[in-house]
């Protein structure tokens, strides 16, 4: 970041393109690129792009006030099969070099996310960042939404703080997602927000870990959640009379 600050106050006319794997660093740069550089967050493969890629096909992006209105879709063979390999393991882009060392290879990304851009950022020593780990796992295990860190801060033995903050960190590296209350001011701060992993491809590989197949109502839940926020349609959690179980608003 500090060769990027030099060469962009340098050169005033030159435009300049950076990527990184590590979103901790280009987001909180030391030399304060946010004042200098616009930033993009490149989410995983969209369904549409997922069947673009893998089936050659041309497929057009639309709305989902389109949708709602009852726009028809092209219509692909087989479309159902590639949906429930997409959410399997389309969501990152690699799929398509090896797809049996696929979940392999995410495991070794979420190891080295947290072993090397969270401890290194975070300063956190080795014997806490197992922890990470642990709450991935419970996250696979749980209905979406349904975590609670007073349960998992007893079973981790950490206190509610500490709990909060490492799942804080886990959404800043898009291993995780959070949704707010859609209620505000002071009702919207008393009510906990929810906490999911960041896609289905990350339910699916962290299964291995959980030992039970992949509730198939959660991964719609997930499907649905990934979809609105990539697509940057804001959603919110509401409670309706008579469930008890939190709700998603659009």
């Amino acid at each position: 970041d500090q060769e990027l600050k030099n060469i962009y106050d340098s050169f005033p006319s030159l435009k300049i393109v950076f990527s990184g794997s590590s979103m901790l660093d280009l987001v909180t740069g030391g030399h304060d690129l946010s004042r200098r550089a616009k930033l993009y967050r490149l989410h995983g493969l969209s369904f549409r792009e997922y069947l673009n890629f893998s089936q050659n096909l041309q497929l057009e992006a639309c709305s989902l006030d389109e949708l709602l209105q009852g726009k028809r879709i092209e219509e692909v063979p087989k479309i159902l099969s590639y949906f429930e390999i997409y959410l399997a393991q389309g969501y990152y882009p690699f799929v398509f070099e090896d797809p049996h060392s696929y979940h392999e290879k995410v495991s070794r990304i979420i190891d080295k996310t947290i072993s090397e851009d969270i401890a290194n950022y975070y300063s956190l020593k080795t014997l806490n960042l197992h922890y990470f780990k642990k709450i991935l796992t419970y996250l696979a295990s749980i209905p979406p939404g349904e975590l609670s860190i007073h349960n998992l801060s007893q079973n981790l033995s950490i206190d509610h703080k500490t709990v909060h903050h490492y799942l804080t960190i886990l959404v800043s590296v898009g291993l995780v997602r959070q949704l707010h209350p859609y209620q505000g001011g002071g009702i919207g701060l008393r009510k906990p927000e929810k906490f999911f992993l960041n896609n289905t491809t990350l339910m699916h590989t962290m299964q291995q870990y959980v030992g039970k197949p992949v509730v198939k109502g959660t991964e719609r839940e997930l499907f649905f959640i990934q979809s609105m926020e990539n697509a940057d349609i804001p959603i919110f959690l509401f409670r309706l009379w008579g469930l008890s179980k939190p709700q998603c608003s659009v």
